[in-house]
């Protein structure tokens, strides 16, 4: 049996942030900081992808790189960040990051040609992959497994209202400026959210060592990866993630280029997804303690796949429209919102000895069935939307039967003496 959180973090935390803190408001804004960076990034700069092929005369296929590499390159990243935070402590890895994160925010903003786009893209994306990984991590440091589910929540809701505001952001500054715009935006990003981890994150690692074994994290990897139970979980988690990115591997172009409606007008439509999965996030927070991981779990994976049917009979059974593509979207981003965070406190959950670890190989999952979704979709777009409905239908089909497994694990686990 995996030792108590509360036993596994207890000298630490009071040591840097003691539970009986009656505001501990500076590091629940950095969490929150950290938590919006990376999704942030990218829808900032989604509606952007239909200028950049008309900017540097590239295919979209071409243009779809800078999210999909940057998917699989942040997903190998955060195999490490987790580790390394448990060896050399969460705030350094998180003050390194964010360095990372301006300084390549600068140079995509004043890249000549598509090559250095996707390349800046790539190290501007692992900047701010770290970002989620340790704000979850830290949240399991400071509150422990049982709170963490509703802290989780919260910074669920964060990342989905971002993700709201992001798109809008982006097309507007892209239709006033450039498509270089969300870039520069970036960099006052960044230098911001080093400013405020500075101030707002103590560090919360259970005895962080001061060196890196690279045995060591295989070894943890391979207990994860050898526990049903993880694997229930971080597959759930990440194939629900996988419905949204394919999603927005298609409706950008469908949009613009197919329906002939500018950047800004996407990116307000485009709110409706996340702001269902900020309604799910929410409707998590009230109830995930009461009704337990997996049973949140079944229930955002039946709302996920039932919006996701919805969607592609609108879409194969009348002729294109936005709203046949976003309310059913909509619908999607509340199951995935009821979802992720029970989700992903369950993958954490599994050794409090590795919660680092844990939180890493869960990114990593995560960001490479995104980078797969999205680019499958993107490689057989033809100005319909076929791709996208096969896609969506198949991770959230997926998805679902994760949970229904996770949930059959964790309760037979609970009947077991």
């Amino acid at each position: 049996m995996p030792c108590s959180p509360s036993t596994a973090t207890e000298g630490i935390v009071l040591s840097a942030s003691s539970p009986t803190d009656a505001t501990p408001a500076p590091l629940i804004v950095s969490l929150i900081a950290l938590s919006v960076l990376s999704p942030m990034s990218i829808q900032i700069f989604v509606p952007a992808l239909p200028f950049i092929v008309a900017e540097f005369g590239v295919s979209a296929n071409v243009a779809q790189l800078t999210i999909t590499l940057s998917l699989v390159i942040t997903g190998i990243a955060t195999l490490f960040f987790g580790p390394l935070s448990d060896r050399y402590g969460r705030r350094r890895v998180v003050l390194a990051s964010l360095a990372v994160y301006a300084i390549s925010s600068a140079i995509c903003a004043l890249s000549p040609d598509i090559e250095t786009l996707v390349l800046m893209r790539n190290i501007q994306a692992l900047g701010a992959s770290s970002g989620v990984i340790l704000a979850r991590a830290i949240a399991v440091d400071r509150w422990g497994h049982n709170r963490s589910s509703t802290i989780l929540s919260y910074l669920t809701m964060a990342m989905g209202l971002s993700t709201v505001l992001s798109p809008s952001l982006g097309g507007f500054l892209i239709d006033l400026f450039g498509w270089w715009a969300p870039f520069a935006f970036g960099v006052l990003t960044g230098v911001g959210l080093f400013a405020i981890a500075w101030i707002g994150i103590p560090e919360t690692a259970a005895r962080p060592e001061g060196s890196f074994d690279l045995a060591s994290m295989l070894r943890g990897i391979r207990r994860l990866i050898a526990t049903p139970l993880f694997r229930g979980y971080a597959l759930a988690s990440g194939l629900v993630v996988g419905t949204f990115f394919s999603f927005i591997a298609a409706a950008p172009y469908l949009v613009v280029d197919v329906l002939g409606k500018s950047a800004t007008e996407y990116g307000l439509w485009f709110m409706l997804m996340p702001s269902g999965f900020i309604t799910g996030s929410l409707i998590s927070s009230q109830i995930a303690a009461r009704l337990g991981k997996a049973r949140m779990c079944l229930i955002g994976g039946s709302v996920s796949l039932f919006g996701a049917l919805a969607f592609a009979v609108a879409m194969l059974t009348q002729s294109l429209s936005i709203p046949a593509m976003f309310l059913p979207a909509m619908c999607i981003g509340l199951g995935n919102g009821l979802l992720m965070p029970s989700a992903q406190a369950g993958a954490l959950s599994v050794d409090a000895r590795l919660v680092g670890t844990a939180s890493g190989l869960a990114g990593f999952v995560m960001n490479l069935i995104a980078a797969g979704a999205s680019q499958i979709v993107a490689f057989f777009a033809d100005g319909t939307p076929r791709a996208v409905v096969a896609m969506v239908l198949l991770c959230a089909a997926s998805g679902f039967a994760s949970a229904l497994w996770a949930s059959r694990v964790e309760r037979r686990a609970q009947s077991t003496p």
